[in-house]
């Protein structure tokens, strides 16, 4: 299959509140045009902790390659385990599996090498690309302007992270502490003042959220990002 809705579209546009917290003068070059890919959406409703798995489904459906949600968590993310023992919570590294169940509102998640490893197995090395510490201004001149959307992780409305529950890791003995309200959501597009987002977390198609408020709760996760490239681009 090829990917098709490359054009631009308009839409309706759902923003948030203006962040208190605002990156220093000229953080980002102004950009005076707008473009928006035209990503089929999906909604994470039935998969209440499966935000990277209906994000990246997104993004693989978007490229061309046929496959569901449900295919993609049954066949391709490496789920691991978590598990409580005489009051103490024990479990892997999000880095490695997804932790929990998606099907369930009592997973956490997991974080881009998990998905990148998934990509991977659906599409092949060569159609997969990490661009983790990448600027989303930057993802959006070479990704989104060249119609590529890209897999981002932020959180939930763009709200401010916070010290979740906790766990020690089985392969390190390290205790980690889940960063709350993690998110993973398809960036689509930009403007002057908003990056937009298929967020499977949202009932629009397409959401805006500012751009300092986007960039900082990008940074606040690591800027972890992955795009995968149209299947007939491949070889």
């Amino acid at each position: 299959m090829t990917a098709t809705g490359n054009e631009e579209t308009a839409i309706a546009e759902s923003r948030v509140e203006d962040s208190d917290k605002q990156n220093p003068p000229g953080s980002f070059k102004k950009q005076t045009e707008k473009k928006i890919l035209s990503v089929p959406f999906l909604s994470q409703s039935d998969y209440p902790t499966g935000c990277e798995s209906v994000t990246t489904v997104m993004a693989l459906q978007y490229a061309g390659y046929d496959i569901s949600v449900d295919d993609f968590i049954d066949n391709y993310l490496r789920i691991g385990t978590y598990y409580e023992k005489d009051g103490e919570y024990y479990g892997n590294s999000p880095y490695d599996y997804f932790i929990g169940d998606p099907r369930t509102g009592s997973g956490f998640g997991c974080f881009a090498p998990v998905i990148h490893d998934a990509l991977v197995s659906a599409a092949g090395a060569e159609q997969v690309k990490d661009l983790t510490g990448t600027r989303l201004e930057q993802i959006t001149e070479e990704y989104i302007d060249q119609g590529v959307p890209v897999i981002i992780w932020a959180t939930i409305d763009m709200q401010p992270t916070y010290e979740g529950k906790g766990w020690t890791i089985l392969e390190t003995g390290n205790y980690y502490t889940w960063p709350a309200e993690e998110h993973c959501l398809l960036l689509v597009g930009w403007d002057e003042e908003y990056y937009y987002f298929n967020d499977p977390n949202q009932d629009e198609c397409v959401t805006g959220y500012r751009k300092e408020v986007a960039e900082q709760r990008y940074l606040e996760m690591g800027s972890q990002a992955l795009a995968v490239l149209p299947a007939d681009s491949a070889g």
